[in-house]
């Protein structure tokens, strides 16, 4: 009796151990499977990415820039590009940005009091005889007129380039520093800094 309790006593720890060792491994195995999980690279999805390729492509062509579009002939009117020009001169007078903004200021209230002296011319007149939605439309043609003429005969503003008539451009530029100025009204404003941003940095000279 005592050779089979000894026997018994022996035998227990053994059958204890294959029960929980095929325990341990399960867990063991359990362990490796999420650490590979966490650090395996993800499988490429070759159908995914072909369709967002083809959705951003198509997008891409599809796409219109909001804005003014600018042609070739009106991006070669316009300045080279510098990089820093809002506080150099324009001309041998020394003249800040603010210095031309004033002159050009004056200029312009002299074309208007010119205007409003000269008045329409006969054509304009006549025109205006049948359609006097035009008056506007010649009044401005009239100040743009003076005001050019003006500061085409100012010495100290010989630097600027003025543009004419029915071509691209702001009213007035300096190519070499990458200054503009445009004759217009606080609600186009906006439109005039989109349309000639080729050209540099823009100040506004607003009609009265």
């Amino acid at each position: 009796m005592k050779t089979a309790a000894k026997r018994k006593r022996l035998v227990a720890p053994r059958t204890l151990s294959r029960r929980i060792l095929p325990f341990f491994w399960l867990v063991f195995a359990a362990v490796q499977l999420l650490f590979c999980a966490a650090i395996a690279p993800a499988k490429p999805l070759p159908d995914v990415e072909n369709r967002a390729w083809k959705i951003f492509t198509s997008a891409a062509q599809t796409h219109q820039p909001i804005g003014p579009q600018v042609t070739e002939a009106q991006r070669e009117r316009a300045p080279p590009q510098v990089k820093e020009a809002s506080d150099e001169l324009l001309g041998p007078e020394t003249q800040t940005v603010f210095d031309v903004t004033a002159q050009l200021s004056q200029h312009l209230d002299s074309a208007i009091e010119m205007f409003n002296t000269e008045g329409f011319t006969a054509n304009q007149a006549a025109a205006l005889e049948e359609n006097p939605g035009l008056a506007a439309a010649f009044r401005g043609t009239q100040i743009d007129t003076y005001f050019k003429q003006f500061v085409t005969d100012d010495p100290e503003l010989q630097d600027l380039v003025v543009t004419p008539r029915f071509k691209f451009g702001p009213d007035v530029f300096n190519p070499e520093t990458q200054q503009w100025w445009d004759v217009t009204t606080p609600a186009q404003w906006s439109k005039h800094v989109d349309k000639y941003s080729l050209f540099g940095d823009g100040t506004p000279l607003f009609t009265k």
